[in-house]
């Protein structure tokens, strides 16, 4: 599973907390940040559908499981899906938004930027 922007706004709070959400999942994912690297040459981050919030300091995690020939095509179809590892990944999104809104302040906002290899 890629992992893209969590650490870039709110590090302490949105992808520690990820982090943690996955390893309570009882079959947890392998969380890959390939593409959250800041000279990845797809720049993933900043055309993700919901970049458009990180500008103005919302923290953000676009989980994908990877970019392959039918991606955005019409070819890419139901038959390609992977019903066990797609429930995987949104109880993994249901964790971690459980965590984030279960807190008792807003995601703290370090701006740490992006790290290669995280």
């Amino acid at each position: 599973m890629y992992l893209v922007g969590s650490d870039r706004i709110s590090t302490a709070a949105v992808h520690n907390l990820n982090r943690a959400a996955n390893g309570e999942l009882p079959k947890p994912l392998t969380l890959d940040y390939e593409y959250n690297d800041p000279t990845d040459l797809e720049q993933v981050y900043y055309r993700s559908d919901h970049y458009s919030y990180a500008p103005r300091a919302w923290p953000i995690i676009l989980l994908h499981d990877r970019l392959h020939a039918d991606y955005h095509a019409n070819t890419d179809d139901v038959s390609k899906i992977e019903f066990e590892k797609m429930t995987r990944i949104t109880q993994l999104i249901y964790e971690t938004g459980l965590r984030v809104a279960n807190l008792d302040h807003p995601p703290a906002r370090d701006n740490q930027g992006a790290r290669a290899g995280v």
